[in-house]
């Protein structure tokens, strides 16, 4: 009490004055403009989790609240903060005119605005200074370090504060009012009052819509000042023309845009107050300094993240991150729950005959905490669950603790069927109660392969959405070199990838990342790239995602006022290429800048298709790559899905490693790791994952079949595919009764396997908002059976397949000899060389029935009905048949003929998706 008293009393006894864009609302003619646009730049939204933005209690700690300053309002405080900040909190006083006679020249202004540069510099310092002592000896968090005292943190003249997360969110709130304040007190983004003359009244606008360069904490200049920029001369009295130490000069009323509503949600800028000076009424000038001020918070919060992760590694500084801006530290930062996806269908026998997705699944697992390094009171041990899936998905390791995990029985045979190796993962983890689920749980999908079933991935991955798990993919399509190299410029053509768009953003919005990767030991990039970027959402490292050779990286621009960053270190004489390719009918802007001196490398704007941007270092430099969008038709948006791809143009070459022992193998994961380096080599990659599965193709070489040593026999005696018949063109067995292959120690059977599958797979809609899916084997019991709530239509059976058996083949080739006559099947013929190929394996219903009704009186979308097929299997699965479902969703939106995320998690409704 005693502390407001003299609050009020000091603001009771200073002149009415503007001391910049304010900070609490209805003191010194303010209207908490930095409050808000802190909050607008950085504040969680909902119950989203992510490094990115900040929780409720920890954001009214810097950006304050309810007539309370915050770290971002410091310098603004009357009691102490003019006391303890000068000029240089603002940016004031390095203010210029072109003119001979004006009292100050251009070197002195300058000289005046490097020192607020350096001083918001030493703030950010002094944050991340204050943010180390957040860790104990061994990197965890101290509980007292990290909790936001009941009273809140102490806000006065001292650089520390009550305790490190206090300390470190005074010391970069501080730096962020200064940078706030640059874009309300000088002209670098306005335009002057064209309806009068340049003058000291009417100082001239740079119209900048891009943002100084000299106050990124990146940069090392030396600085471009532009000649006419300025900021204001402040003064007590503060009057236009300036009066006091400002006369004759451009005064604070005069050039600053402080005044006017700012909406702490969107940032959207409106009723610029003209009480607080003109110049924010002229043209849009209010709403230019609040967009740039916005931006530029969120640049000081990507370089401070960055600045963490640089100097404590990505799991300690992804700690620091997940303490800054969590609420509850301790229980928010601490254990996750992670599935592990692994693709074990037939195509990996020749696009990874190495198996390195194995050992990159093994090099995530390696990265978690187990049980017996947990050993610190201060830290939880995470949770794993292994998922393998080929035609279906198996979980091969249930929830657990990583140190058991075991790879050993993925092979390469199969169809592709994703969204089950999702579904299965998501159902581990949601089952679970150990920890909190939102933002500290992942899912990481390592495949080759697409599957057609659309819906089912998206369902899967809205699943994901709602419970706040990240998804992230790594899509394996290698490269082929094309002979004839000048028929493109790197001489290899990408593996197109088919993933459909609105899967690419749905992905997206989980949080994770989706890269396409060119080579089998690239892999080992895609794992550094899902650490760096963080495995959780409260794991979030790096806030911009760097670029590697071997990686295509998938983006996504949701709102027009936020971009999406990636950047690269560059040596001295290296020669660049980045490519950039658009995969969605909007509008997009690209630049390429050096941040160390601010220096445009090259940009394009409101282009669609493809881009590169070429470069040569002429020293070490720090590249970044901002891209932004708006919708095809040029309107800007906050719903946007303008989805495109990145890459560093180039052949990934896997780092040498400095030791590898020689006992390194697959039965290593079950061991606790040896480092708590999450920095994965390919080169360790590929001399630990041949022992976990030989390929079953007959395409693996035989010099990847011989490094798997004693364990190469054993497991190719249950893999061996039938050898090719003479003159045949495909991996089949004798069709005539009694022509096997007789065995002689060589692993190949007698006969070819015959399958009994199930008979029906069955999907009724049983009321407009239920549907049951039922699973029937050939003994006519039905084994399983769900039932979920959504929007679909119509309300009566969609669609029905039924199977009564299935001749099973092996590999592409089709199969047209005459069939042995206990194989032989009533509606197809001996003799019957027609063939029915579907993906990896070619199977042979023998029934089929299909009904189809619409829902009476139910109306359908207005888009039009929206399809998709799903599952469609590359084969059945031992115990599974094939099942084709049209699912019509009510209210999606539609892309093509498919719904898009926004419009499946909007139809899912109350779902409750089993959290």
């Amino acid at each position: 009490m005693a502390s407001s008293l003299l609050f009020l009393t000091t603001v009771a006894l200073l002149p009415a004055v503007s001391l910049g864009f304010g900070t609490s609302t209805g003191t010194l003619d303010n209207n908490a403009e930095h409050e808000k646009i802190t909050k607008a730049s950085l504040m969680c939204q909902g119950d989203a989790v992510s490094g990115s933005c900040f929780s409720e209690e920890s954001m009214g700690q810097l950006a304050g609240g309810l007539g309370t300053f915050g770290a971002v309002g410091n310098p603004d405080n009357p009691i102490w903060g003019i006391t303890l900040e000068g000029h240089e909190a603002h940016c004031d006083m390095a203010d210029f005119f072109p003119s001979p006679d004006y009292p100050q020249s251009r070197e002195q202004a300058t000289a005046v605005l490097l020192d607020c540069v350096d001083h918001i510099h030493e703030r950010f310092r002094q944050g991340i200074e204050g943010a180390a002592g957040m860790l104990d000896e061994d990197g965890y968090l101290i509980p007292d370090e990290v909790k936001i005292p009941l009273t809140g943190c102490s806000m006065g003249t001292a650089i520390k504060s009550d305790n490190s997360k206090c300390t470190a969110i005074l010391g970069f709130g501080r730096a962020l009012h200064g940078v706030q304040d640059f874009y309300s007190h000088s002209n670098w983004a306005d335009e002057a009052d064209q309806n009068q003359n340049i003058s000291v009244l009417n100082p001239p606008g740079l119209a900048n819509t891009g943002l100084a360069p000299f106050l990124d904490s990146r940069f090392i200049g030396p600085p471009y000042i532009p000649y006419n920029l300025t900021t204001e001369c402040w003064e007590w009295d503060d009057e236009t023309p300036g009066v006091g130490d400002c006369l004759n000069r451009i005064s604070h009323n005069t050039i600053n845009k402080d005044g006017g509503e700012i909406d702490p949600v969107t940032g959207n800028p409106t009723n610029p107050n003209p009480d607080k000076g003109p110049r924010g009424g002229i043209n849009d000038n209010f709403a230019r300094a609040v967009r740039s001020a916005i931006a530029e918070t969120r640049r000081q919060w990507r370089n401070f993240r960055d600045t963490i992760i640089e100097e404590h590694g990505e799991v300690k500084g992804a700690r620091i991150i997940c303490a800054l801006t969590r609420d509850d530290p301790m229980k928010d930062c601490n254990g996750r729950k992670v599935g592990i996806v692994v693709d074990s269908s037939g195509s990996n026998s020749w696009n990874d005959p190495g198996n390195l997705r194995i050992a990159a699944a093994q090099a995530i697992n390696e990265a978690l905490v187990t049980q017996d390094e947990a050993t610190n009171p201060n830290s939880k041990p995470d949770l794993v669950t292994v998922v393998d899936f080929d035609s279906y998905a198996s979980v091969i390791y249930p929830l657990g603790d990583p140190s058991g995990a075991d790879f050993s029985s993925i092979d390469s045979d199969g169809g592709t069927y994703i969204a089950g190796g999702i579904k299965a993962a998501l159902d581990e983890i949601l089952a679970d109660e150990t920890y909190n689920t939102r933002g500290r749980s992942a899912v990481i999908v390592l495949t080759d392969g697409e599957d057609s079933e659309v819906v089912d991935r998206l369902f899967q991955l809205a699943r994901a959405y709602v419970a706040g798990i990240k998804v992230s993919f790594g899509f394996l399509a290698p490269v082929q070199v094309i002979e004839g190299a000048s028929a493109m410029r790197h001489g290899v053509e990408k593996r197109q990838v088919s993933t459909a768009p609105e899967v690419l953003a749905a992905v997206l919005k989980t949080g994770g990342i989706f890269t396409t990767i060119d080579s089998a030991e690239a892999q080992a990039a895609f794992v550094n790239l899902v650490l760096t970027n963080g495995l959780s959402a409260a794991d979030d490292g790096d806030a911009a995602t760097p670029l590697t050779k071997g990686l295509g990286i998938v983006g996504l621009v949701i709102d027009t006022q936020i971009a999406s960053y990636y950047e690269y270190d560059a040596k001295s004489g290296e020669e660049l290429q980045i490519d950039f390719e658009t995969q969605s009918s909007c509008l997009y802007n690209a630049t390429l800048t050096d941040v160390y001196t601010g220096t445009v490398i090259g940009s394009v704007a409101g282009f669609t298709g493809t881009e590169s941007f070429e470069y040569t270092a002429s020293a070490n430099v720090k590249l970044e790559l901002e891209v932004t969008a708006v919708s095809a038709d040029g309107t800007p948006g906050k719903e946007l899905e303008c989805i495109f791809r990145v890459q560093l143009a180039g052949e990934y070459i896997p780092p040498v490693p400095s030791s590898v022992p020689p006992s390194s193998s697959v039965a290593s994961s079950t061991a606790p790791p040896s480092s708590a380096s999450s920095i994965v080599s390919s080169s360790a990659i590929s001399s630990s994952a041949d022992a976990s599965s030989t390929p079953s193709s007959s395409a693996v070489s035989s010099s990847v079949v011989s490094s798997v040593g004693s364990a190469s026999s054993s497991v190719a005696a249950s893999t061996k595919p039938y050898p090719v018949t003479s003159g045949g063109g495909g991996h089949y067995y004798p069709t005539v009764t009694g022509t096997g292959k007789p065995t002689g120690g060589d692993g190949y059977p007698t006969k070819k396997p015959v399958k009994s599958y199930v008979t029906s797979i069955k999907t009724t809609i049983t009321s407009p908002c239920s549907v049951t899916l039922t699973k029937t084997d050939a003994q006519g019991s039905t084994y399983y059976q769900t039932t979920t709530t959504l929007s679909v239509y119509p309300t009566t059976t969609v669609v029905t397949k039924s199977y009564e058996d299935h001749k099973h083949v092996y590999g592409h080739e089709t199969e047209t000899g005459s069939y042995a006559p206990q194989l032989a099947k009533p509606t197809y013929p001996v003799g019957d060389n027609k063939s029915y190929e579907h993906g990896d394996k070619d199977e042979y219903p023998t029934k089929e029935t299909q009904v189809q009704t619409d829902a009476p009186g139910v109306a359908k979308p207005t888009g039009g009905w929206s399809t998709a097929t799903t599952p469609s299997y590359d084969a059945p699965a031992p115990d599974e048949s094939e099942t084709q479902t049209k699912v019509y969703i009510a209210g999606a939106a539609v892309v093509g003929d498919r719904p898009t995320l926004a419009g499946m998690i909007l139809a899912l409704g109350g779902f409750v998706l089993g959290l």
